[in-house]
C-alpha cells in the first residue's frame, strides 16, 4: 500500500501538526490572533477526550474523525498525513467560522471527509487481507514443497536400503564361494608340494615293478612312399613342378597324399594305399623324361635307436625289453611284438 498519494502530497506541504481552538465565547469581529493554542505533541497516538471536543461548529465532527483514524490503526505515514489534513481543516473552520455556515461545515465533514477516510480504511483492510493471504499461501506452498521433497528423499532411502540388502546377500554368497575356493586351492597346493617333495623313482624301481597288460593297439598305417633322387643337380621346387606337370598331363588316376622335399633336390611322394603307390610308380616309369631325370626307389623302414644311460649291468635284457614294450606301445606291432632290439655295449 503506498505511503503517500498525490492528494496528500498536494495538501500537506506546509501543514503543521498544531491546531488552535477558539475562545468558547468569541466576540464577533475579534481578530483570530486572540485564539487559544490547544496544540498537542502527539496527535497520532493520543485521542481527543469527548469532554474536550471543540464547541465551534463543524470542528467537533473533524475531531471525532481524528479519533476514528487513530482507532483504524492505519499505516503510520497515512495516519499522520490524514490527521495533518484534518487539523488544517480545523484551522479553516476556526478562522473562517463567519464565512462558512455551520450546516455546510457538517455536510463537508459528513459527506466528503468522512467517506474519504472510510475509503482509506477499506482500502487498507483489503491490502492487509491480501498481504496476509499471500504470506499464508507462500508459507503453504513452501511447506508442501518441503513435504514433497521429504517424501521423495524417504522413497530414495528405501530404494537404496533394498539395493543394499540385495548387494549384502550377493556378497555373502561370494564370500562363501571364495572360502570354498581357497580351501580347494590350499588342498591342491598341499598335494603338489607332496608330489614335488616325493623322490622320483629310479630306473631300477621302474623295471622292478610288475608288467601291466595293455590292450592291443590297432594296426598302424604303413608309409606308402616313393623316393625320387635327381640324377643332375636341381632344386626340389623345380623337380616338384616337373612331377606335377607330368602327372596332370597324363591325367593319372593315382592318388597322392602329399609331396615332401628332401635334401639335394629329392622328393618323397606319399600315396594313401599300396595300389595307388604302385600305379604312381608305373605312371612315372611311362614318362621317359622323368625316368631319365630321377632315380626312383622305395625307402626301407628303419628301426629306431634309443640310448639309455645309467642302466645297471645286472639288469636282465629280456625283462628290460618287456618293460619298455609295455610302457611304449607304439614300439610294438599289432600283435604286441616289439619292433626294436636291445644291445648292451
Amino acid at each position: 500500500m503506498p505511503k503517500k498519494n498525490i492528494f496528500s502530497v498536494s495538501l500537506c506541504k506546509n501543514i503543521d501538526t498544531v491546531f488552535k481552538m477558539p475562545n468558547p465565547s468569541p466576540v464577533e469581529g475579534e481578530s483570530p490572533a486572540k485564539d487559544l493554542d490547544v496544540s498537542t505533541t502527539s496527535t497520532r497516538s493520543q485521542k481527543i477526550p469527548t469532554e474536550s471536543l471543540s464547541k465551534v461548529a463543524g470542528v467537533s465532527s473533524v475531531e471525532l474523525l481524528i479519533n476514528q483514524i487513530i482507532d483504524f490503526n492505519l499505516e503510520p505515514d497515512v495516519s499522520e498525513n490524514l490527521i495533518s489534513l484534518l487539523q488544517e481543516l480545523i484551522k479553516i473552520y476556526v478562522n473562517k467560522s463567519r464565512d462558512i455556515k455551520a450546516g455546510v461545515q457538517d455536510s463537508i465533514v459528513e459527506k466528503v471527509i468522512s467517506p474519504f477516510i472510510k475509503l482509506f480504511q477499506d482500502r487498507e483492510t483489503v491490502h492487509l487481507s491480501n498481504i496476509f493471504y499471500l504470506k499464508s499461501r507462500q508459507t503453504d506452498i513452501t511447506e508442501r514443497q518441503y513435504q514433497a521433497k521429504i517424501r521423495d528423499c524417504e522413497s530414495t532411502i528405501e530404494s537404496l536400503k533394498g539395493k543394499l540388502r540385495i548387494i549384502n546377500t550377493e556378497l555373502v554368497e561370494y564370500e562363501h564361494d571364495f572360502k570354498e575356493s581357497s580351501k580347494s586351492l590350499i588342498e591342491t597346493t598341499k598335494q603338489v608340494k607332496s608330489l614335488i617333495t616325493k623322490a622320483a623313482p629310479t630306473f631300477s624301481e621302474v623295471t622292478s615293478r610288475p608288467v601291466v597288460a595293455r590292450a592291443s593297439v590297432p594296426a598302424q598305417h604303413g608309409n606308402h612312399v616313393l623316393l625320387l633322387r635327381p640324377k643332375k643337380e636341381s632344386t626340389s621346387e623345380d623337380n616338384r613342378k616337373r612331377i606335377e606337370i607330368a602327372l596332370t598331363t597324363r591325367n593319372s588316376p593315382a592318388r597322392i597324399s602329399r609331396i615332401s622335399k628332401v635334401s639335394t633336390g629329392g622328393l618323397i611322394i606319399e600315396a594313401p594305399t599300396p595300389e595307388d603307390l604302385q600305379a604312381l610308380e608305373d605312371e612315372i616309369a611311362c614318362v621317359p623324361a622323368l625316368e631319365e631325370q630321377f632315380d626312383i626307389s622305395r625307402p626301407k623302414r628303419r628301426r629306431p635307436q634309443i640310448i639309455l644311460i645309467g642302466v645297471p649291468n645286472e639288469v636282465d635284457m629280456d625283462r628290460l625289453l618287456k618293460c619298455l614294450a609295455a610302457k611304449n606301445h607304439f614300439l610294438c606291432d599289432t600283435a604286441n611284438k616289439p619292433l626294436f632290439e636291445i644291445n648292451f655295449p
